[in-house]
């Protein structure tokens, strides 16, 4: 399952129709064993100088973390996730639709990998 929410240029928020999207996902993810990865992207482009947060890596964090917390408030367990901050350093997808092209989004993706792949000591 891969499916995408697309941001503006600085926004980090979860705006209602992000949420509702996210909401739609929730039974595909809810009750499953399989890890799941929340990659950010941005475009090539400079943040602007009035932007509040200056760094591209920041930026897509912020952008993962605030998604995290909310699937964490929908029930999905926190050791699921996993949150990948791409920034601008991965090339941009060539589909030739433009709305995919869209390089200021998150993708939520339902890994092949399982939680407990990955059992060790946790301190």
């Amino acid at each position: 399952m891969g499916r995408t929410l697309y941001y503006n240029q600085i926004d980090i928020d979860l705006d209602p129709a992000r949420r509702e999207k996210l909401d739609q996902m929730i039974p595909e993810l809810a009750g499953k064993p399989n890890k799941i990865e929340l990659r950010s992207h941005t475009s090539v482009k400079p943040l602007p100088a009035d932007s509040p947060i200056h760094d591209k890596l920041v930026l897509t964090y912020q952008r993962g973390r605030n998604v995290m917390m909310y699937l964490i408030q929908k029930g999905i367990e926190p050791k699921r996730i996993r949150i990948t901050s791409a920034a601008d350093y991965e090339p941009p997808l060539q589909t030739g639709d433009e709305k995919s092209e869209q390089m200021d989004r998150l993708d939520v993706l339902l890994l092949d990998a399982f939680v407990n792949d990955y059992v060790g000591p946790r301190k």
